[in-house]
């Protein structure tokens, strides 16, 4: 209908270079070895941003896979058909070697640029990714036996891509599947229940279930039994040594929120056919570098995603205009897209040094031959890192996918939430790989694992982050805490230890945590010009004293803190407030105990009245509207600062001393701050107070006490302090300290 002209539409994003638009992608490739790689890895990318292959990723998870249990006759097949765009886009990515090509021609290098295909082949659909990935993991495990590799390898290796249901000996090309984890057990696979009985010579029948098999459609599975002599890896293959369908029986697809392509499913084995891989027992360190390599793939994957969700909020702010200017001109926009950026960058910079750290394994080509000399000896010196890098990675980007995802839709508008944008299927594929090959807290607890058992991989870790030394002192504050975190791990603190070692690389907050890890956290928020370093040693000793854990940090713009945007309003405070329950999150802290001073306490008025959590308050010298005294202070207060020595003292603690003088001296000195007043949020505190002044406190009379006693519907406490000033735990340590400890000991 003629009803009116389309205009102001992004045209469709195919057709294109993803390579030569990826610089970060690009220059890894080159920097982590494999500059020999660079004209395949851009074709196969071209291939996958093609009109065609981006049709055929609709298409997969339009038409998602059914199971045919029986043919049409009554016989138990066990088949899982595919639409015919599942076949193309595996078929281009066997053919281009992303399953396997670091085992056909393992050469230096051959590991990154495997990982530069795989995050291309992502980007355009990820469901397919699974049986590529699972078929390029398990191929370290079956170097384990020498008579599997040899039968299997061949197949493995072959750039055919043949999904006939028929014995591999009768077939061009093989994929391999996994199943690890039962109902009962999950990723605890030591409960697993499934029975392994001996035949002789290396085979058994498996008898039980698996609640996730991965890609049931392919060639032959690595899974987990019970043996005699405890949990064993076995390799199951669709057809027994008789050239018959294997007892293995699919119960059927799990209908899963995404990565809709891709079947996964629930098996049983009625008697299968299997072969043992490694020993007897150890089942478990066998599959381990399967894992692992599974594991590098869900960071791949993720990157991809995160890589794909960029890509398309870019192409859409370039083309679309609104209020007299593309969006990708309007300064808002572009600050969001430049933090998407950053983020899908360090995901991809992060992917590729991990993939290098795989280098050098051996591989089969037919004559067995593997890599020798430097790119060998390499994959040894790196297995430390390669370790305990793989879980960090894992759990990090993994957890950013869908933040970062959903910010990235959110760019596009309306346009993003619709299923013809592809944001949607990226939006519900990006949680995926959090939980595959395990969750946060599993992947955290391997970390632990591997820095109490692995003293190797730690000092592995360590030395790789210290390479970074000496760009930015805020890099090397971070350092300096990550180190410190890796002393004495506490499993409570897990997630916490694993997210600093890979946020150093993000906005830095200066934050220190004290004490217990569990339990109730004294959350300490300083005055006006304060830091953490300020609080000196007082919150150690109301932490010891209360025998609480403690939490210290400095508010953007202080201490060595990153900067706070300029000017603050008037209103900083509330943003402050407004801030505190992500930083409390991102601490794990659920449980806080406010202890604020002056500016602080004021800040901690404001998060507690607007409902944030908090046990109880501990407020020093609070500010709740602004009084003539404390106005007048400030203003000898900017006077000293630009005629005395009190800019350099104050530069001790902070790294840009006039960004936090200024951006705290000039709200309070707008006349509009006179105007000031947060008393209505004193109604709606529901936490015990307790007040503390100084009898001569330059800042503040005791009408602000008094308007707390009036105010507050929570029970209040005061402490007026002779010969103080406005900060109590400086001027009468003492007698805060034990005011506050029995303040504690009584409300609590």
């Amino acid at each position: 209908m003629g009803t009116h002209d389309v205009f102001n539409q992004p045209p469709p994003l195919h057709d294109y270079d993803p390579l030569a638009r990826d610089r970060a992608l690009a220059e890894a490739l080159r920097r982590e070895g494999a500059a020999w790689a660079e004209e395949e890895v851009a074709a196969f990318g071209r291939r996958m941003a093609s009109r065609e292959a981006i049709e055929w990723s609709f298409l997969a998870n339009e038409n998602p896979p059914r199971l045919r249990t029986h043919d049409r006759f009554g016989h138990r097949i066990d088949e899982v058909e595919f639409h015919p765009a599942w076949h193309e886009l595996m078929r281009l990515s066997v053919g281009a070697g992303v399953h396997a090509a670091p085992w056909r021609d393992p050469r230096d290098g051959a590991h990154v640029a495997r990982a530069a295909k795989m995050l291309l082949a992502s980007q355009t659909e990820f469901g397919h990714g699974c049986p590529i990935s699972m078929t390029y993991s398990a191929f370290p495990a079956l170097q384990r036996e020498r008579a599997l590799l040899e039968e299997w390898a061949p197949h493995i290796v072959s750039t055919v891509y043949d999904p006939r249901p028929l014995p591999v000996s009768e077939k061009q090309g093989a994929l391999i599947g996994m199943g690890m984890t039962e109902k009962q057990g999950g990723s605890d696979v030591r409960a697993n229940t499934t029975r392994a009985s001996p035949l002789g010579g290396g085979a058994y029948t498996l008898t039980g279930h698996k609640w996730f098999c991965s890609a049931p459609m392919s060639d032959a599975f690595l899974v987990l039994a019970q043996a005699p002599q405890g949990l064993s890896c076995f390799l199951l293959p669709r057809w027994s040594n008789d050239q018959g369908r294997n007892r293995f029986h699919i119960q059927r697809l799990k209908d899963k929120l995404g990565n809709r392509s891709n079947a996964s499913s629930e098996v049983e084995f009625d008697g299968a056919w299997a072969r043992l891989v490694g020993e007897e027992g150890r089942g478990v360190q066998t599959i381990l570098e399967m894992v692992n390599h599974t594991r590098l793939d869900c960071v791949i994957g993720s990157a991809g995603m995160m890589r794909q969700a960029l890509a398309q909020a870019l192409h859409h702010c370039a083309h679309r205009s609104a209020f007299g200017k593309r969006l990708v001109e309007q300064p808002l926009m572009r600050a969001v897209l430049a933090d998407l950026a950053v983020e899908s960058e360090a995901a991809t910079l992060l992917m590729m040094r991990l993939a290098r750290a795989y280098d050098g394994g051996a591989g089969f080509a037919g004559d067995g031959r593997s890599p020798k000399g430097a790119a060998s000896n390499r994959r040894e010196e790196e297995a430390p890192f390669r370790r305990i890098a793989t879980a960090v990675a894992k759990y990090w980007v993994c957890k950013r996918a869908p933040q970062m995802v959903a910010e990235a839709l959110e760019c596009l508008g309306g346009n993003g939430y619709v299923e013809e944008s592809m944001m949607p299927r990226i939006y519900r594929e990006a949680p995926l790989n959090s939980i595959w090959e395990g969750s946060g807290n599993v992947i955290c607890l391997d970390v632990l694992r591997a820095l109490h058992k692995e003293p190797q991989a730690r000092d592995a870790l360590v030395a790789e982050l210290r390479l970074g030394r000496g760009a930015d002192r805020r890099l090397d504050a971070a350092l300096d805490a990550a180190e410190a975190s890796l002393v004495q791990p506490e499993e409570a603190g897990a997630r916490r230890l694993v997210e600093s070692l890979v946020i150093v690389g993000g906005k830095f907050i200066e934050a220190e945590r004290i004490g217990p890890a569990h339990g109730p956290t004294l959350v300490f928020l300083h005055e006006g010009l304060g830091s953490l370093g300020l609080w000196r040693d007082f919150p150690k000793k109301l932490s010891d004293a209360a025998g609480l854990g403690g939490f210290i940090y400095s508010r953007a713009g202080y201490g060595q803190s990153d900067p706070a945007p300029l000017p603050r309003p008037v209103r900083y405070m509330h943003d402050e407030a407004e801030l505190l329950p992500g930083i409390l999150k991102t601490a794990g802290i659920d449980d806080p105990i406010l202890v604020g001073h002056s500016d602080g306490a004021s800040i901690a008025i404001l998060y507690a009245g607007d409902g944030g959590p908090a046990r109880a308050l501990l407020l020093e010298a609070p500010h709740v509207f602004a009084e003539e005294r404390g106005l007048q202070s400030i203003a000898k207060m900017r006077d000293q600062y630009l005629q005395t020595d009190l800019k350099g003292r104050l530069a001790r603690w902070h790294k840009n001393v006039d960004a936090a003088f200024w951006g705290w001296n000039r709200p309070w000195l707008d006349p509009e701050f006179r105007k000031w007043n947060i008393e209505s949020s004193l109604e709606h505190v529901k936490a015990p107070i307790l007040v503390i002044q100084g009898e001569d406190d330059e800042y503040g009379t005791r009408k602000q006490i008094e308007s707390i006693e009036t105010k507050a519907k929570a029970p209040v406490e005061t402490l007026m302090l002779a010969q103080c000033g406005h900060s109590p735990h400086r001027d009468q340590p003492e007698r805060t300290l034990q005011g506050m400890a029995d303040f504690l000991r009584r409300r609590l």
